[in-house]
């Protein structure tokens, strides 16, 4: 995963969110950013809200590569 790549939930994240503040949505998402210095995160942005979260790559699958 890179930047630039869009990517999607993986189903199984729809559990995972049940009752957090985030919520499942099979929407595109970009990636922004990945984590500093090694740290095995991705920035995503929900393009519907402009908004910018940190996740693990390991909860979302790639839909198209940059």
């Amino acid at each position: 995963m890179k930047v630039g790549d869009l990517v999607k939930m993986k189903p199984a994240m729809f559990w995972r969110l049940k009752g957090s503040r985030q919520e499942y949505t099979e929407e595109l998402l970009f990636v922004l950013q990945l984590g500093f210095d090694g740290a095995d995160r991705i920035a995503v942005l929900y393009p519907t809200t402009g908004v910018a979260m940190w996740a693990l790559p390991e909860n979302y699958e790639v839909i198209s590569e940059y």
